[in-house]
Order: structure tokens, then C-alpha cells, then sequence
């Protein structure tokens, strides 16, 4: 988040992934774990989606390592991209996932992909991303995502939430490259 005195203005960011009724972005019911987050960014959807529809070139805007495309053509489904965290695992290792694109809409500004293989220890994550035109100059971003139930069914909220503050986190990110941009 932005200091007080910096000239930007700070980042709204709202995470959801409290387990009740009143949360939209969690539907009850079908056993998934669910999470996710809204923010509102000052820079045009249209030039937003250009950064973040390049599946390969995630870590362009995000916090990861590294990313690249390893299967199929570049931003269509199908394709499948390597990324690499910054932060190591148990085993001394960096976390990596193989993730699938499911769908990029460049009309709707909804981009859609699932992990198909890694070290995190997660099963069914699937995530979506939508762009909506707030005004000419701001958008709102949503990103949410769900996954199997781990055996550690204690450790639910805590695990969603995590998950939800690393998007929040890259939101944020990317919100500062932007304001850097002119």
C-alpha cells in the first residue's frame, strides 16, 4: 500500500473470503474452497487487460519469478505456462505450477485458467480474472478462485485468506507499474 505522503493515491483492495452468505465471491454448496478480490485501479481497463491478458508474461506485472509459456500457442486456450515463485517451499525449493489457460476474452476482459501441476500441494485451484470500465480513467479488477478442500480442513479460512492477500498483493503491484507508466 501506498504511504500518506506519496502523490498517488492509495489502492482499494477488498479480499473475500470469509465463509458466509452475504459474500458473493464464495458460493456454498459445492465443497470448494473460495476466495478472492475486487480493486479498483486508476488506468484504463482497455490498457490493464494488455498487461495482464499476456498469460506467458505474468511475471512482467505480478510478483513471481519467473513465467513462460512451455505448451501451446501464446495466449490461447490451451496453453500452458510455467511460473515460479519468489518464495520457497519445505522442501528448500521455489514454489512452482503449471497453470492452463481456459479462456481470454479480449471483448469481456475475463481472462480464466487452472493449475494443472505443481509443488503447492493443491488440488482443482481454478482462478478467473475480470476488467470492468468504471470511467475512462479507472477500472475494477476481480479475482477470484477456488480449490479442492485439503485434508486440513482447520486451516480452511486461513489458507483462503493467503491466498486472497498473494492476489491482493499482485494487484497492488500492478497498480504501482501503472502509476509509473505515463
Amino acid at each position: 500500500m501506498e504511504s500518506a505522503s506519496s502523490d498517488r493515491p492509495e489502492l482499494d483492495v477488498k479480499i473475500y473470503s470469509k465463509q458466509n452468505e452475504d459474500d458473493t465471491c464464495i458460493a456454498n454448496g459445492d465443497g470448494k474452497w473460495k476466495g478472492g478480490v475486487r480493486a479498483r485501479l486508476l488506468a484504463d481497463a482497455t490498457r490493464v487487460w494488455e498487461m495482464v491478458s499476456d498469460f506467458g508474461g505474468v511475471a512482467k506485472w505480478s510478483l513471481l519469478a519467473e513465467s513462460r509459456i512451455v505448451e501451446g500457442e501464446p495466449n490461447v486456450g490451451g496453453c500452458i505456462r510455467y511460473c515460479k515463485s519468489r518464495s520457497i517451499g519445505p522442501d528448500g525449493e521455489n514454489f512452482w505450477v503449471k497453470e492452463k489457460l481456459l479462456e481470454c476474452n479480449h471483448e469481456s476482459f475475463t481472462l480464466s485458467y487452472a493449475v494443472v501441476d505443481g509443488n503447492m500441494g493443491w488440488k482443482g485451484y481454478a482462478a478467473s480474472l475480470r476488467i470492468s470500465d468504471i470511467t475512462a480513467d479507472a477500472c475494477d479488477v476481480e479475482w477470484v478462485f477456488e480449490l479442492d478442500p485439503l485434508p486440513a480442513k482447520d486451516k480452511k479460512q486461513q489458507l483462503v485468506e493467503r491466498i486472497s492477500t498473494v492476489l491482493a498483493s499482485t494487484l497492488s503491484h500492478l497498480h504501482e507499474l501503472l502509476s509509473k507508466q505515463p
